[in-house]
Formats: C-alpha cells, structure tokens, sequence
C-alpha cells in the first residue's frame, strides 16, 4: 500500500528487527521519514502483536501515530483506535458482534466505510451511529460513514484508504500512544 501510494517512506525489515532489535529501534527513533513501514519479505513465523506491542511501548515517545490492523482479539488496551466496518446493516451488525471485549466509548471511533454506490441497505451517519449505540447500549458513541477511493486490497471486495480514517478517533494520550 506505502509503495502504491508514492509516499516517500522507510522500510524496516522484520528480518533486521528480529536480529538487532535494539539497532532498528534505534534507526527508526532517529528516522526523519514522516511514515516508516515495518514489513518483511521473506515468510517467516513471529508473534505480530507482541513484537508491535515492543515496538509501540519502545518508541511511544518517539512517534506520534503506530497503525496496527489487528483482529477483535487484539485491540488495544488504553489506546485509542479505530474499528473498520461496512456501511451495510448487516456489516455493521457482523462487525459488532464480533466484538471481543467491551468498548471503551471515550477512546474508540467507529468508522462505516462506503466502498461502493448508496443502496438499499447502505447507511448514512445518523443511521449507522443509532445502530451502534442500540446495539452496544451506548449513548456516546463516536461513529461516521466516510466514502472511500482507496487501494483494492486483497480483491476480496474489501477497500482501504487509511489516510482518511488515520486521524478519526485518534488523538494522543498524554505520554503515550
């Protein structure tokens, strides 16, 4: 996706990081790059959450914005994020039933992604605001649809443009992330 968008950027090697961990560290706290993408190419096995989890403790002071996709199973204690879904009921409804952990409303937005055409079943704000708020029994809840243009990932249907939900939702903690 970095490469697609043009952006100048660093990549940092999972390989190099697995090896000297405190040397990339290092390299990424000193990097002027305004995006620094960790990835790998080579198929090798690791424990994503728990290296991002190193990688995000270490340098919390260091960088202002981490961008993690994750499952349900992994979101963020304390942390502020996002939760991607549909614009569709029954995505929305999917989405939130597959909720893992109670959500903490003051540090989660929802965000609705509209990939396609309105139709029938395709929700504005308001709409998809309510049925997160009855469905979580939740009177503030922080929810929008956006419309998005993004790169075709996966070709499974599923779009992202993360420069327009990076932002929503997110604002830096006070010594943290």
């Amino acid at each position: 996706m970095a490469l697609a968008s043009q952006l100048h950027f660093k990549f940092v090697d999972l390989d190099d990081l697995l090896i000297n961990i405190s040397g990339a560290l290092n390299d990424i706290r000193l990097c002027s790059d305004n995006l620094i993408v960790i990835g790998t190419t080579n198929k090798i096995d690791y424990d994503y959450s728990f290296l991002f989890d190193i990688v995000m403790n270490t340098l919390s002071s260091s960088i202002d914005y981490f961008v993690k996709e994750c499952s349900f199973e992994d979101t963020p204690y304390g942390c502020y994020y996002n939760i991607v879904c549909g614009d569709t009921v029954p995505e929305v409804l999917e989405c939130i039933a597959s909720l893992k952990y109670k959500v903490d409303v003051d540090k989660v937005c929802f965000v609705g992604m509209q990939t396609r055409n309105l139709g029938e079943l395709c929700l504005n704000s308001s709409e998809y605001s309510f049925i997160i708020q009855e469905v979580l029994e939740e009177d503030k809840v922080n929810a929008e649809i956006i419309s998005t243009q993004g790169i075709n990932l996966r070709g499974d249907g599923v779009v992202y443009d993360l420069f327009s939900v990076i932002g929503r939702g997110n604002q830096r903690q006070i010594g943290g992330v």
